[in-house]
């Protein structure tokens, strides 16, 4: 095989590992942003969801362990502890 070809031949090859490797890079980059665009989000309403998720738990727990239901016994608090 002649120099000039075997030279082509190492560059043809070279190219196409330089943009398969591009194109890897790219994917990953990809999906990193995407990653990180799901951690602001997780970040932004983490506090919320954990605040609500322990309102919810006392909730339940002065209902279940904190004799709520005698709170029921007159119609005025009654209607008070109705939701809307």
């Amino acid at each position: 095989m002649e120099t000039p070809v075997l030279v082509a031949l190492i560059a043809a090859v070279a190219s196409l590992i330089a943009a398969l490797g591009k194109i890897i890079y790219d994917v990953w980059e990809k999906r990193r942003e995407g990653r990180l665009a799901e951690e602001v989000e997780l970040k932004r309403y983490r506090g919320m969801l954990l605040n609500a998720a322990d309102d919810l738990g006392n909730r339940i727990d002065n209902i279940r362990n904190k004799e709520f239901s005698v709170y029921f016994s007159s119609d005025e608090n009654r209607a008070r502890a109705r939701p809307g």
